[in-house]
């Protein structure tokens, strides 16, 4: 089996190209600076972001989409606590950023020089999931790498296999407004498998993973979750009485959930990656905050609370009857004007269904506040084509501009 090469730090080179890992004790290497600066110019600069950009787009892909996107990209600065894997080398190429959302990119290649490779109807699926925030409060301090992994199946991970034979696997965190620090996350075992999503036994994999009972209350031991045992056992503490029930009933179902994926794939590499991020700060998000307007903007999206006057000037939008908790309003045609005098139509106020048919989605909300009774006007949007928020100087609705950055 070949030895594992991780990136090492490059000090010569500028920050925001800079990928750094710690290997594996007494198995990594560290690659020349020539071959590292040849996979930074590949994986940044380039952005190929494990030579794939398609988990974050729907549509074709540009060259100035990559452009765009280049500039939101941030160095994943951490170390690689364990990997087990035998038959894989990993890559970790970068961190992008959503509003709330971090996803840090992984490259996988077979050690064996082979290729990850899918027939139709087949896909690359990650069932085991592993994110814990050392840096959010009020958990009791809790050591993955002591007490063990307890992975937690919130998120549905496919790997997009590559025409170069790599698997590219994008982890997503909740980034809750705050730095990528302190985190750990990783994932096991990638299988190949018939698409769970179109039905058949293939599905049962998902039910098993969804699978779902109460959070444990007061001293009842039997209601557990196997969808949060990672946040059971951080509350828990050792000495807790239902701590050891906790952990047999997470086991029992971690077995009969890796039985019935092994049972039903045609391949399964076996192994546990575990990473630990240091202080990745999130500087492709723009926010202005300006009396009642406040606006959050990152690369694929926006988040904005205005005064209901800016709502008032809005011509076009159609309300939206079918909800009632918030007046939301469709037909809202979204422009962002870059610095360059540019622009382009991020939303049209239309998208795709799950069957193809274009239905109408409400971007613009009149909330009312339950106290004052005051109004205001919100924008929640998330679009698929990454922008430079740092050049955006202008957005409007319908031809009104409702802020200028």
């Amino acid at each position: 089996m070949n030895e594992k090469n991780i990136i090492s730090a490059l000090n010569s080179l500028d920050d925001r190209f800079l990928l750094e890992a710690s290997p594996v004790s007494g198995r990594g290497i560290h690659l020349s600076k020539k071959a590292a600066a040849l996979l930074i110019a590949a994986a940044v600069h380039h952005f190929r972001i494990g030579k794939s950009v398609t988990q974050l787009y729907t549509g074709d892909i540009s060259e100035s989409d990559i452009d765009k996107l280049s500039s939101t990209t941030e160095a994943w600065r951490g170390s690689i606590i364990n990997e087990t894997f035998k038959d894989v080398d990993f890559t970790v190429d970068c961190v992008t950023h959503d509003l709330y959302t971090d996803h840090i990119w992984i490259t996988a290649a077979r050690t064996d020089g082979g290729k990850f490779e899918c027939k139709d109807g087949e896909v690359y699926f990650i069932p085991l999931e592993f994110s814990h925030y050392g840096n959010i409060e009020g958990a009791r301090a809790y050591d993955p790498v002591q007490e063990g992994v307890y992975y937690n199946n919130s998120h549905v991970i496919f790997g997009t296999a590559e025409q170069d034979g790599t698997l590219s696997i994008m982890l997503d965190l909740d980034a809750f407004d705050e730095p990528l620090e302190n985190v750990f996350a990783g994932f096991g075992d990638i299988i190949r498998i018939r698409d769970p999503y179109s039905g058949g036994t293939d599905s049962a994999i998902l039910e098993k993973q969804r699978e779902t009972t109460p959070f444990p209350q007061d001293d009842d031991a039997n209601d557990i979750v196997p969808l949060c045992y990672a946040d059971i056992l951080i509350r828990l503490d050792k000495d807790d009485t239902r701590f050891d029930a906790c952990k047999e009933k997470y086991e029992n179902w971690l077995n009969e959930y890796r039985n019935l994926y092994t049972s039903q794939s045609s391949e399964v590499l076996s192994g546990e990656l575990l990473l630990k991020t240091d202080r990745v700060t999130n500087s492709s998000i723009v926010k202005v905050s300006e009396g009642e307007r406040s606006v959050m903007l990152s690369a694929t999206g926006l988040e904005a609370q205005l005064p209901y006057e800016v709502f008032e000037q809005i011509e076009g939008l159609e309300y939206d009857s079918t909800l009632n908790v918030n007046d939301y309003y469709t037909n809202a045609h979204v422009v962002f004007t870059y610095k360059d005098g540019t622009s382009e139509v991020i939303s049209d106020g239309k998208a795709s269904g799950a069957n193809g048919e274009e239905i109408e989605i409400s971007v613009i909300s009149v909330v009312r506040n339950t106290l004052t009774g005051e109004k205001s006007m919100h924008i929640s949007l998330h679009f698929d084509r990454p922008v430079d928020s740092e050049e955006v100087s202008r957005i409007s609705v319908n031809g009104t501009d409702i802020i200028k950055l």
